[in-house]
């Protein structure tokens, strides 16, 4: 599932309510900037973490 924002400032704010850790927030910003540089639209894909390792799933 993806999460589709309007600006870069919007999706680093609910990256940083919705990440469940340091390493989970750096994850997806990461791919934010990256879908960005690709794409110039904002969005990520929602991972979920297991055990402190994040995975992308097509159920989230």
């Amino acid at each position: 599932m993806t999460r589709e924002f309007n600006s870069h400032a919007e999706a680093i704010k609910w990256i940083a309510i919705n990440a469940e850790t340091e390493s989970h927030f750096e994850i997806l910003k990461d791919e934010l900037e990256f879908n960005h540089t690709y794409t110039g639209e904002y969005f990520v894909s929602l991972l979920l973490l297991d055990n402190e390792v994040a995975y992308y799933s097509e159920a989230a």
